[in-house]
């Protein structure tokens, strides 16, 4: 609901599919803006026209979260630099922000037990995923 209009504006369809419940000891508002970090930035480097499709699904004893793009994606030498704080890729340098989103969506959700990475393609897109135990 809070990117389906900027994303539309853009051009770009923005999908969600949830398979089911899916619960993770996790506090709402803190867990909402790590995924909400990695949303707007799909949003923010995908271009019209373009898709944004984020899953939620279970993987065994975990929540899996995926984030997938059609955006200008991460080259290879910086995917796994992403997560770090202050790190912004060359693309994003002329962009706002201040390269605080991901290294702030990982904390978070390392506090709660899960993991999150991240897989990229230049021009093509990325996916971030998100594991998080399910609670028992």
């Amino acid at each position: 609901e809070l990117f389906g209009p900027v994303a539309e504006d853009k051009g770009v369809e923005l999908f969600f599919f949830r398979e089911g419940d899916l619960p993770a000891s996790v506090e709402e508002g803190r867990f909402r803006r790590a995924v909400a970090h990695i949303v707007d930035n799909a949003v923010k480097y995908t271009e019209g026209p373009g898709k944004i499709t984020v899953e939620c699904r279970r993987c065994g004893n975990d929540a899996v979260i995926s984030v997938t793009d059609t955006g200008v994606g991460i080259s290879e030498a910086d995917v796994d630099r992403v997560f770090a704080r202050f790190y912004r890729v060359e693309q994003s340098r002329s962009g706002g922000g201040n390269g605080l989103g991901l290294s702030l969506s990982r904390a978070i959700v390392r506090s709660f037990g899960g993991e999150i990475s991240a897989s990229s393609t230049l021009g093509v897109g990325s996916v971030f995923t998100i594991r998080m135990p399910i609670a028992q």
